[in-house]
């Protein structure tokens, strides 16, 4: 069975030949240039010596974790699930190629526009006459889709990724960081009550509650994977790390 990383990577190829104007990059070229604004105004604010995540990296991560997260809810991953999935996950963001990533529960760092709605009406729009026909019915439908069960997988899987993006950083940069600075700099991804209304069951709301346990992100750059014993849940060590290790991450 194809998978949603497969069926992702198909459209990405499509949108990668695809520019918004004429002295634009591709589309996918121009994800790989935009920062996810949560991390890179942080980092910037805390004088965090560390590269920022780009847009681009969000959107290819969330394929690999919609399939752990599968795994542990009654969410079927049959072919047209996973098509539907990989339309939401490769269109859900384009709109931020014209008006900027706006990050959420960070109004400490950010302050989102009053007309933010709009925009993204406006923008999405005008993206759409920029697409060809195949792939403009796509998006269309993708972004204008009334409330379903694949919808809710992915608003769940996508609002949890900024806390699974703060253990990547710790994974890949124990050797560089200050955990306590680290840590207090990103609080507002541990702190965030919001990520648990959009679990699907409480497996998963156990699981965002291991991962905004501050002692137990301390634990995982002290220990390493040993810290994943402390869960008692059924995700297994070998998803954990498949989460959080498996992949590099894409920095603008």
């Amino acid at each position: 069975m194809e998978t949603i990383k497969a069926k992702t990577d198909v459209i990405l190829k499509e949108l990668s030949k695809v520019k918004l104007a004429q002295d634009k990059l591709d589309i996918v070229s121009e994800f790989k240039c935009i920062p996810r604004t949560g991390k890179s105004v942080r980092i910037d604010k805390c004088g965090l010596k560390l590269p920022k995540r780009s847009l681009y990296d969000h959107i290819i991560s969330l394929a690999e974790q919609a399939a752990i997260f599968a795994k542990y809810t009654d969410f079927e991953l049959n072919k047209n699930n996973c098509l539907k999935l990989a339309q939401l996950i490769c269109f859900h963001d384009v709109v931020e190629i014209m008006i900027g990533d706006v990050p959420n529960f960070s109004d400490d760092f950010f302050k989102v526009p009053d007309n933010r709605e709009k925009q993204e009406e406006v923008a999405n729009q005008q993206i759409s006459e920029f697409l060809p026909s195949k792939i403009q019915k796509e998006f269309l439908e993708t972004i204008n889709q009334k409330p379903s069960e694949t919808t809710k997988f992915f608003n769940m899987v996508d609002k949890i990724d900024p806390i699974i993006g703060v253990w990547r950083y710790i994974f890949l940069f124990k050797t560089q960081i200050d955990i306590e600075k680290f840590l207090n700099a990103m609080s507002d991804f541990f702190t965030n009550p919001t990520v648990k209304d959009y679990c699907t069951n409480n497996e998963i709301v156990n699981l965002v509650k291991f991962l905004q346990n501050k002692e137990n992100a301390q634990g995982y750059f002290k220990k390493g994977a040993d810290v994943f014993k402390r869960y008692k849940g059924r995700f297994s060590i070998d998803d954990f790390k498949y989460l959080l290790e498996k992949e590099k991450m894409n920095f603008i």
